[in-house]
């Protein structure tokens, strides 16, 4: 398998990864078993309030790990467009979580959201979560 990208020490592969009836199974690859979990992961969920749709981000570290992380959510829909975007500095110990909240919107109906959550951790990677939404399962 061919690298993607390569930075500073750091291989990243494309792996692609199924769903299958003994669980998840990779694509295009061999992963080793004894694969260490990744300094940081990142991760965006909705929660519902009525017609409010409220983003969070959360940011997991295996390691010590600082940095700066962007979120930027768009909202499309009868009423028009609208774009929050914030950023901060974190700084995490293994095993912290960093939960940003305050990202909110009003979502009528047929109005729809763009997640997009980039973590650059110090100088070693970026890391890059998107989500998209409202869930089906969840009409508003």
């Amino acid at each position: 398998m061919q690298p993607l990208a390569s930075a500073r020490g750091c291989t990243f592969l494309h792996f692609r990864l199924t769903r299958g009836g003994d669980g998840l199974t990779q694509q295009g690859g061999t992963m080793p078993a004894d694969l260490p979990p990744p300094p940081l992961a990142c991760s965006l969920s909705e929660h519902h309030a009525g017609m409010q749709v409220e983003i969070l981000a959360e940011i997991r570290a295996n390691s010590v790990q600082q940095g700066l992380y962007r979120l930027r959510v768009t909202k499309d829909g009868p009423s028009g467009r609208t774009q929050v975007s914030q950023q901060a500095a974190f700084s995490l110990e293994p095993g912290a979580v960093a939960r940003m909240h305050g990202v909110s919107l009003s979502m009528e109906h047929q109005a729809r959201y763009r997640a997009v959550l980039i973590v650059e951790a110090g100088d070693q990677a970026t890391y890059r979560c998107e989500r998209s939404g409202p869930e089906a399962a969840d009409p508003l």
